[in-house]
């Protein structure tokens, strides 16, 4: 599409939003992963710090290690379930962005079908009043 853009000597509005929509595309999937990377980490740092507040506690219980293990262990499950909380929140943060985006995509895309569908009308009369819809729209939603 870039090469289309820059070999054209005509500008046309339709490579110009799709090179947006692939952009728009590409940091939308790397959100997602990004969101899905966070949700991962935060359940494996939440489940080891239960593990080892688990341990602690087990060894205080038993009394098969020094107190003072005992206490550096729950601190340690706790300081990892504060990991995992700060993850999750990274997550909730990653999924806002992502939804975002989500619903820019789909703005492009029905811009983008709404044009086309009018350039397809056969009636020039229609065809300008649908042109002037759109342009409304657009204008209307930019406004929001």
């Amino acid at each position: 599409i870039t090469q289309k853009i820059e070999t054209e000597k005509e500008l046309d509005i339709f490579h110009t939003i799709q090179l947006s929509l692939n952009q728009l595309n590409e940091y939308y999937t790397i959100n997602k992963n990004q969101a899905k990377s966070s949700f991962r980490f935060s359940v494996f740092s939440i489940v080891i710090g239960l593990i080892t507040i688990l341990t602690g506690i087990w060894l205080q219980y038993l009394d098969i290690a020094k107190i003072e293990i005992s206490y550096i262990t729950a601190i340690s499950g706790l300081i990892l379930e504060f990991i995992g909380g700060a993850y999750f929140f990274m997550y909730k943060k990653s999924l806002e962005q992502v939804n975002f985006f989500f619903g820019q995509l789909i703005k492009i895309q029905d811009t983008m079908l709404s044009i086309n569908l009018a350039d397809n009308i056969e009636n020039v009369d229609k065809k300008n009043e649908m042109n002037e819809k759109i342009i409304v729209s657009l204008l209307e939603r930019s406004l929001k």
